[in-house]
């Protein structure tokens, strides 16, 4: 379930009585089908692919490097071991 508001994230944080934790992550690779909630496959990181990369040549990139993304699970299993979060339940995930 989505909710969309008009104002900026750090009021909608505040209006639910949450708080922000870890920093912005970047979407990198999604799926978005018609009739399908949006599927968030990879988060982007600052490291460089190599153009050696099988999966950069399965998708037609072969000979240009590209950052390398991790999976979207990991990166919020991290943010939520970082900062002592202990399951899902206790995130809410907004985009922007």
């Amino acid at each position: 379930v989505g909710l969309a508001l008009p104002f900026r994230a750090t009021a909608a944080l505040d209006l639910v009585g949450c708080k922000a934790v870890g920093e912005e992550l970047e979407i990198f690779e999604a799926s978005v089908q018609r009739g399908k909630a949006p599927e968030i496959i990879q988060i982007g990181t600052d490291q460089e692919g190599d153009y050696r990369d099988v999966a950069e040549t399965e998708k037609g990139t072969v000979g240009i490097p590209r950052r390398v993304g991790i999976p979207a699970a990991a990166a919020l299993k991290s943010v939520m071991q970082k900062h002592g979060i202990s399951g899902p339940k206790e995130m809410l995930v907004g985009l922007s």
